[in-house]
Protein backbone atom coordinates (compact mmCIF):
# COMPACT_ATOMS: atom_id res chain seq x y z
CA UNK A 1 0.00 0.00 0.00
CA UNK A 2 1.15 3.68 -0.72
CA UNK A 3 0.85 6.69 1.61
CA UNK A 4 -1.20 8.93 -0.19
CA UNK A 5 -0.55 13.03 -0.10
CA UNK A 6 -1.54 14.11 3.40
CA UNK A 7 -2.28 17.69 4.41
CA UNK A 8 0.43 18.57 7.19
CA UNK A 9 -2.67 20.11 9.77
CA UNK A 10 -3.66 16.02 10.18
CA UNK A 11 -2.63 13.68 12.43
CA UNK A 12 -2.52 9.84 11.84
CA UNK A 13 -3.30 7.84 14.82
CA UNK A 14 -3.65 4.49 12.96
CA UNK A 15 -4.35 2.93 9.78
CA UNK A 16 -7.39 4.67 9.36
CA UNK A 17 -8.32 7.48 11.85
CA UNK A 18 -7.13 11.21 11.95
CA UNK A 19 -7.79 14.57 13.59
CA UNK A 20 -7.53 17.67 12.77
CA UNK A 21 -6.38 19.66 15.69
CA UNK A 22 -7.85 22.96 16.19
CA UNK A 23 -8.55 26.18 18.07
CA UNK A 24 -11.86 25.66 18.73
CA UNK A 25 -10.70 22.67 20.86
CA UNK A 26 -13.54 20.66 18.56
CA UNK A 27 -12.46 16.91 18.02
CA UNK A 28 -12.58 16.48 14.44
CA UNK A 29 -11.94 12.70 13.45
CA UNK A 30 -11.55 11.70 9.60
CA UNK A 31 -11.57 7.84 8.78
CA UNK A 32 -9.31 7.47 5.65
CA UNK A 33 -6.58 4.94 4.68
CA UNK A 34 -3.06 6.07 4.20
CA UNK A 35 -3.89 5.16 0.11
CA UNK A 36 -6.83 7.90 0.30
CA UNK A 37 -5.38 11.56 -0.73
CA UNK A 38 -6.36 14.38 1.57
CA UNK A 39 -5.72 17.68 -0.29
CA UNK A 40 -5.41 21.11 1.53
CA UNK A 41 -8.42 22.38 0.04
CA UNK A 42 -10.52 19.75 2.34
CA UNK A 43 -8.72 20.47 5.56
CA UNK A 44 -9.37 24.41 4.95
CA UNK A 45 -13.09 23.26 4.32
CA UNK A 46 -13.61 21.43 7.78
CA UNK A 47 -11.67 24.54 9.06
CA UNK A 48 -14.39 26.62 7.65
CA UNK A 49 -17.46 24.72 8.44
CA UNK A 50 -15.69 25.32 12.51
CA UNK A 51 -15.61 29.23 11.58
CA UNK A 52 -19.02 29.00 10.75
CA UNK A 53 -19.76 27.13 13.56
CA UNK A 54 -18.54 30.17 15.69
CA UNK A 55 -20.62 32.33 13.38
CA UNK A 56 -23.86 30.30 14.45
CA UNK A 57 -23.17 30.75 17.99
CA UNK A 58 -22.77 34.58 18.01
CA UNK A 59 -26.16 34.57 16.07
CA UNK A 60 -27.67 32.63 18.58
CA UNK A 61 -26.24 34.49 21.89
CA UNK A 62 -27.90 37.71 19.91
CA UNK A 63 -31.36 36.07 19.56
CA UNK A 64 -33.15 36.77 22.82
CA UNK A 65 -34.71 33.30 24.60
CA UNK A 66 -32.59 30.91 22.10
CA UNK A 67 -30.35 28.87 23.56
CA UNK A 68 -29.64 26.37 20.04
CA UNK A 69 -30.78 22.84 19.88
CA UNK A 70 -31.43 20.67 22.59
CA UNK A 71 -28.27 18.19 23.37
CA UNK A 72 -30.27 15.07 22.29
CA UNK A 73 -31.85 16.92 19.09
CA UNK A 74 -30.58 15.62 15.88
CA UNK A 75 -29.35 19.15 14.56
CA UNK A 76 -26.37 18.48 17.67
CA UNK A 77 -25.18 15.15 17.01
CA UNK A 78 -22.53 14.10 14.34
CA UNK A 79 -21.93 10.97 12.62
CA UNK A 80 -18.30 9.67 11.74
CA UNK A 81 -18.05 8.86 7.89
CA UNK A 82 -15.31 6.96 6.41
CA UNK A 83 -13.47 7.80 3.13
CA UNK A 84 -12.21 4.77 1.11
CA UNK A 85 -9.93 4.87 -1.84
CA UNK A 86 -11.06 4.64 -5.29
CA UNK A 87 -11.75 0.55 -5.93
CA UNK A 88 -11.08 -0.49 -2.77
CA UNK A 89 -13.67 -2.53 -1.19
CA UNK A 90 -15.31 -2.74 2.18
CA UNK A 91 -14.72 -5.38 4.53
CA UNK A 92 -10.93 -5.75 3.32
Amino acid sequence: MSTARQDHRLVRHDDHWLSLPNDRDVPVGICAGADVPLEPSAVDEALSVLETADTLRRLAEATPGYDGPSPGSPASRSRPTCTRAPGSRSGR
